[in-house]
């Protein structure tokens, strides 16, 4: 089986994994949803602990990402289930050559009132995601730091500082 057919058939897994969602929101009714916005609580989901033993782990991106956060006005809660919840999804396939194939998405999700009823309800408010290939788990990490990026960009063209 040559490469590419391999290549094309981990991105393919990875896009009906569990978990992933492909209608990305970051367009200018999203970006309104994270005016106001001055603190949020970031959660990795899971890592495969064949990914974590290669040597990228879920407290390195939650570092990563908080990081990131920090550069800005937007603080990071630390107190489990805070709202809103910046939710990290990574999900890795080493191929057989040795290379990775991945998908990162961060979604904002946030509680949102249903006008019928009135009761709080959790939704994805806005989201960002890529899918590539990269030799070392390093790329991988430079992709989520670069997602964390656009959601920070998108969030300061909303909140000014």
């Amino acid at each position: 089986m040559s490469a590419l057919k391999i290549v094309s058939s981990a991105i393919a897994l990875l896009m009906v994994l569990p978990g992933i969602v492909w209608g990305y929101y970051n367009d200018e009714l999203s970006r309104e949803t994270l005016m106001g916005i001055t603190v949020v609580w970031v959660e990795v989901m899971s890592i495969t602990p064949e990914i974590e033993k290669a040597g990228l782990t879920r407290s390195q991106i939650q570092t990563d990402v908080e990081q990131k956060l920090h550069l800005t006005k937007l603080n990071v809660e630390h107190e489990k289930n805070g709202w809103p919840r910046l939710l990290v999804y990574v999900n890795i396939l080493k191929t057989s050559y040795g290379a990775y194939a991945y998908v990162v998405n961060l979604e904002l999700e946030q509680l949102v009132y249903l006008e019928r009823n009135k009761k709080p309800n959790r939704a994805t408010t806005w989201s960002t995601g890529v899918f590539g290939i990269a030799r070392e788990l390093d790329e991988i990490r430079s992709a989520i730091k670069d997602r964390a990026d656009v959601f920070l960009n998108a969030w300061l063209s909303v909140n000014p500082k």
